[in-house]
């Protein structure tokens, strides 16, 4: 039902530190824990096809908030 009430914890990171890798083979991930977030995608970022590279952004969660939401899935999907 669209009264339906989910309550959402929102997380807060901080971008530590990013590094491109121009070869895929360098490719290394940093180690992560509970509070570490790591987004890894192509690079160059407009590149067309299997790009060569690779850019990894490494953030850390910083703080949380919660957040309540009145939310019904449906009505953005089953129109």
């Amino acid at each position: 039902a669209a009264s339906d009430v989910y309550k959402r914890q929102v997380y807060i990171y901080t971008v530590s530190d990013i590094t491109i890798y121009e070869n895929t083979a360098d490719l290394s991930l940093p180690v992560m824990d509970g509070k570490t977030f790591v987004l890894v995608t192509c690079y160059p970022f407009r590149y067309s096809g299997h790009a060569p590279g690779k850019c990894v952004v490494t953030a850390r969660r910083i703080g949380r908030k919660q957040v309540i939401a009145a939310l019904h899935l449906c009505d953005f999907a089953c129109e």
